[in-house]
């Protein structure tokens, strides 16, 4: 009998939907029946191509039929509707460092628990679950995600950075960093891709003294067709995020051979290191009473991390030569494929759900 796997998330257009669904996809070629649990009215597929919107329709389709398995790729409190398997298997992902006591006490209910980083196992051990989370990082699909050769346009060097419009995304400080370097008589281009396009014109409006550093904001959803040119169009992306579960575009970048500058925190642990990306180290940590309105997120530590680190990671990253700079790239790719790629993870979910590899 074939093992089968529900994955109960949600299906729109964030981050935390589309790594469910590259678990899900890392699966496929297994022997495995994988079907998906929309836990929302209905899926919102804007930013997946034709080909992945048939194939998630099809797998909506097929959670009618009861599995063996499920896995719950939300937080604790989107478990409720849920109904018990034969095996609960929950996904634990926390930004800071101390998750709430009831996700703890839902996630001792569960059959197994699984993180997407060593960073974020230790939190939730240290948080009081009996055993250690297994570690499962998410799944890239390294067959898309591919180098492309780029020639430098214009002499105007482009960064890109990704996600939401949020405080804990760092925003101020990664425009204010941008702006510092582009004083250094260094020609930049920042490419924003949010969800509050708007907002983020208008911070640039009424912060940005230095008209001399150019903004382009893409707040539109994007499929991964797109994702991809706008990373290749890029010289480098830019992620400087005060806290992080695990974080896909840096990854998405390195496999597509375009340079990285990453923040040195949480779950970007798993992949940030000197020899394939810029790291950004934090000045320390800080707690905040309040972080973007959300109740989790109360009396959390963050990271420390300031314009000018920015603007240093910027510089030197703009500074490397042409030679550590194909070294950094190939490293980074090769990093990407040999542990995140769907081959890698969809073994080892199999191995820790099943006890099998394929």
């Amino acid at each position: 009998m074939r093992n089968s796997i529900e994955f109960a998330c949600f299906v729109n257009n964030t981050g935390f939907s589309h790594a469910a669904i590259d678990y899900a996809k890392s699966l496929r070629g297994l022997d495995i029946d994988v079907s998906i649990r929309c836990i929302h009215n209905s899926p919102l597929l804007d930013s997946y191509n034709e080909e992945d919107k048939k194939w998630i329709l099809e797998s909506i389709d097929r959670s009618k039929v009861k599995s063996s398995v499920q896995f719950r790729h939300l937080i604790p409190p989107r478990w409720k509707p849920l109904v018990k398997c034969d095996k609960n298997v929950a996904l634990a992902v926390f930004e800071s460092t101390n998750p709430p006591r009831e996700w703890i006490s839902a996630y001792k209910n569960a059959d197994q628990v699984i993180c997407p980083s060593e960073y974020c196992a230790d939190v939730f051990w240290s948080a009081g679950l009996p055993i250690r989370p297994s570690v499962v990082p998410h799944a890239i699909d390294s067959d898309f995600w591919v180098p492309r050769i780029k020639a430098r346009e214009n002499g105007i060097f482009r960064i890109l950075s990704v996600g939401t419009w949020r405080s804990r995304k760092n925003w101020k400080n990664i425009i204010r960093g941008a702006e510092l370097a582009s004083m250094q008589s260094i020609p930049i281009e920042l490419v924003i891709k949010t969800d509050k396009g708007e907002e983020a014109r208008k911070f640039y409006e009424e912060n940005v003294l230095n008209k001399g550093l150019k903004i382009s904001i893409v707040s539109s959803d994007l499929d991964y067709f797109q994702m991809r040119e706008l990373i290749y169009s890029c010289d480098c992306l830019l992620s400087a995020s005060v806290g992080e579960g695990f974080c896909m575009p840096p990854m998405q970048a390195m496999a597509c051979g375009v340079p990285v500058i990453c923040a040195a925190i949480g779950g970007c642990l798993e992949y940030v290191y000197d020899e394939n990306c810029i790291r950004i180290e934090p000045r320390g940590y800080a707690r905040m009473a309040v972080m973007d309105n959300i109740p989790q997120f109360k009396n959390q530590e963050w990271a420390v991390i300031l314009a000018e680190d920015v603007s240093d990671a910027i510089c030197k990253m703009i500074s490397v030569d042409s030679d550590k700079r194909q070294n950094m790239i190939s490293t980074a790719r090769a990093f990407v494929e040999n542990n995140f790629s769907y081959r890698v993870v969809g073994n080892k979910m199999s191995e820790m759900i099943f006890g099998t590899q394929a």
